[in-house]
């Protein structure tokens, strides 16, 4: 896929009007029931079908088989005929989020080596700082009321006692997590999982942060927040972006590339640096959804074909799909840092993540692709899968390799069968 350059810098663009509807009606008993016992009935004929047929994929755990099972459960098998306004976007998403709390990983039950400290700032005062210089035609979109949260997720000392953030990262890398959910849903405290053990695995402090999500906040909310906590990080802690390393998955993922090419084209005006390195999970990098092959057929991912247009149009808002900082297949991936990128073979983004490796060989930029044979969407988080936690192992790897100076380059890698 040829890079194109962005829209002229001349014709501004006007926000959505927002629309706020009354949050979603709680469950009824009755539907409570009938979703007990449909729960029972799914893994009635998941069990079936795995060990008498067996499984789409024949490495799969029967653990892996019913969880995709479950999830596609909850997608809608057809699309409506005329799509939903912004309206009822909104009221399907705070559904949506109504069920997170149940997704969260508590504190409480967190590894006992990593503590959680919360954090905020305020947007205005960032603002100040000019850190936005991007594209003119942006400007109107850009919001910088209210506060930016987030977690930070840090190592206890050896006596296993809490050290404050701002002491444990004055040394060793530093993560800025942008969690995934196609930017409208999920928050830092349900990917706690991952970035507890990012926080281990890579003897890393990791900021986890709580971006503005669609469709209430479209782009370029997200990246204006993801551009503020990396400047919180270098400019006002003072942390060298050289110890710096951007982590996502899925449109998290997405929205650290965005942050990156923002980077590229804007961050000598504004004064940033290219953070160190990237490593992306499943990255979303075109929310148009046309990248490649993976994109249209169906192979047994629980996200399906056309999944992701509602949360693509939410999140793009009056801004066209293609735009370079929206989609970044689309973008001029020159002076990236290296990058790391793992996805599943039959990941419905799969292309997405084949697509960027094209691009970066093209302009020798270090990076390494793994797909991992039979995996799908963000299956990192499956600990139990010897998949996740070869990609977990890859990961640390890469990490030491980048802090000394020794990261390869090593293109498109296939892993497993």
């Amino acid at each position: 896929m040829a890079g194109t350059t962005e829209p002229a810098e001349t014709t501004p663009l006007v926000p959505q009007e927002e629309i706020l509807p009354p949050p979603a009606p709680a469950l009824s008993l009755f539907a409570r029931l009938r979703s007990f016992f449909s729960n029972w009935s799914l893994y009635l004929r998941t069990f079936l079908r795995h060990y008498t047929i067996g499984p789409p994929h024949r490495q799969w755990p029967f653990q892996l088989h019913l969880t995709l099972n479950t999830i596609r459960s909850y997608m809608p098998r057809t699309k409506p005929a005329v799509p939903p306004t912004i309206s009822q976007l909104i009221t399907q998403v705070q559904g949506q989020r109504a069920n997170e709390p149940n997704m969260a990983l508590k504190i409480e039950d967190m590894d006992p080596r990593v503590q959680v400290t919360e954090w905020e700032v305020t947007r205005e005062d960032y603002a100040r700082m000019g850190i936005w210089k991007g594209p003119r035609e942006l400007d109107g979109l850009l919001n910088w009321e209210g506060k930016l949260k987030g977690e930070w997720h840090t190592l206890k000392n050896v006596f296993g006692e809490r050290v404050h953030p701002i002491e444990r990262v004055k040394n060793g890398p530093v993560v800025l997590y942008i969690h995934g959910g196609a930017y409208w849903t999920l928050s830092p405290a349900t990917h706690r999982n991952l970035t507890q053990r990012i926080a281990i695995d890579c003897n890393a402090s990791v900021l986890s942060i709580a971006y503005r999500l669609a469709p209430e906040h479209p782009f370029p909310h997200g990246l204006q927040d993801s551009l503020i906590a990396y400047t919180y990080l270098t400019k006002t802690l003072q942390i060298s972006p050289s110890r710096i390393i951007f982590m996502g998955d899925s449109a998290g993922a997405g929205l650290a590339m965005s942050t990156m090419v923002y980077l590229a084209q804007h961050g000598q005006s504004v004064g940033l640096q290219m953070p160190a390195g990237a490593a992306l999970w499943s990255p979303w990098l075109d929310i148009t959804c046309t990248s490649g092959p993976s994109c249209y057929a169906y192979n047994g991912d629980y996200l399906i074909p056309g999944c992701l247009d509602d949360p693509a149009r939410a999140y793009a808002g009056v801004v066209d799909q293609k735009y370079p900082l929206l989609s970044t297949l689309y973008a001029d991936l020159k002076g990236l840092p290296p990058i790391l990128a793992q996805t599943g073979s039959i990941d419905l983004l799969h292309s997405d993540s084949v697509v960027l490796h094209e691009k970066l060989a093209k302009l020798a930029q270090p990076h390494t692709v793994q797909v991992y044979s039979a995996m799908p969407h963000t299956w990192v988080g499956w600990e139990y899968l010897p998949e996740a936690q070869r990609a977990w192992k890859e990961l640390k790897i890469w990490v030491e390799a980048l802090f000394a100076g020794q990261v390869k380059n090593e293109g498109l890698v296939v892993i497993g069968e």
